[in-house]
């Protein structure tokens, strides 16, 4: 059940990036061992290059991690967020499903 929060791009809003480490350490302290990293912003314009920075994330978390948790730079998590999920996916045995989100522009999922 080791979780890798992985951070699309580092354009951070106030506070983010303290409630998704609080998240982080909170999730590490109920059990689960989770990290977090940061993928580079690789886009030239907006939204150019999210596919590129999302399979980044996906390799990263082939290297060993059970679940990946892909955020964005902007979310502002409450600390048990992501045991809430992990909780969920371990008593029900079902695997974490976020829905589809349409991508500003391509209104592609």
């Amino acid at each position: 059940m080791s979780v890798l929060v992985c951070v699309i791009g580092q354009h951070w809003r106030e506070r983010s990036w303290a409630r998704v480490a609080d998240m982080v350490e909170y999730t590490n302290s109920q059990g689960y061992p989770c990290a977090l990293i940061e993928i580079q912003d690789r886009c030239f314009q907006p939204y150019d290059a999210l596919g590129t920075m999302r399979n980044e994330a996906i390799l990263k978390a082939r290297q060993g991690w059970e679940y990946l948790c892909m955020v964005d730079s902007d979310v502002l998590p409450q600390p048990e967020t992501l045991v809430r999920l992990m909780n969920h996916a371990d008593q029900q045995g079902h695997a974490i499903i976020v829905p589809w989100v349409d991508e500003p522009g391509t209104q592609k999922p």
